[in-house]
């Protein structure tokens, strides 16, 4: 059986934009694709548990790059960006009890975030009896 990622459009071109949650307890991960932006851009994941939550670290890279950049909770911050991919892993919230995930960008004060943001659920490759 062959299982195809669920495909997800955020709507982006504001001030500050933060993703829908997606849960992440029978999912592989996330993969974002943002688009590119040229104002300075905040990008953070929050990882949530019913009422907690916390900012993640995550992994992220361009779209030319070979290898993944750790991005620590502190999120990142970029002056002006080409196109780049953002991915969270699953097996690393299970240890801190975090059950969904949002992303957060922002475009700082008189920016905006890029138009095109897509997110990506990475099905488990084992499915739930």
């Amino acid at each position: 059986m062959l299982l195809l990622p669920k495909i997800t459009k955020i709507e982006g071109g504001e001030a500050s934009v933060t993703s829908p949650k997606f849960d992440l307890s029978t999912k592989e991960g996330v993969l974002f694709l943002v688009g590119a932006s040229e104002t300075p851009l905040t990008v953070k994941v929050t990882g949530h548990n019913g009422e907690k939550s916390k900012d993640i670290p995550f992994k992220g890279k361009s779209l030319t790059d070979t290898d993944w950049t750790e991005v620590t909770a502190e999120g990142l911050e970029m002056e002006e960006t080409s196109e780049f991919i953002l991915l969270v892993e699953s097996n690393k919230l299970a240890r801190e009890e975090l059950e969904s995930i949002t992303l957060s960008l922002n475009g700082g004060e008189g920016g905006t975030t890029p138009e095109t943001i897509f997110a990506f659920e990475m099905a488990s490759r084992y499915i739930p009896q």
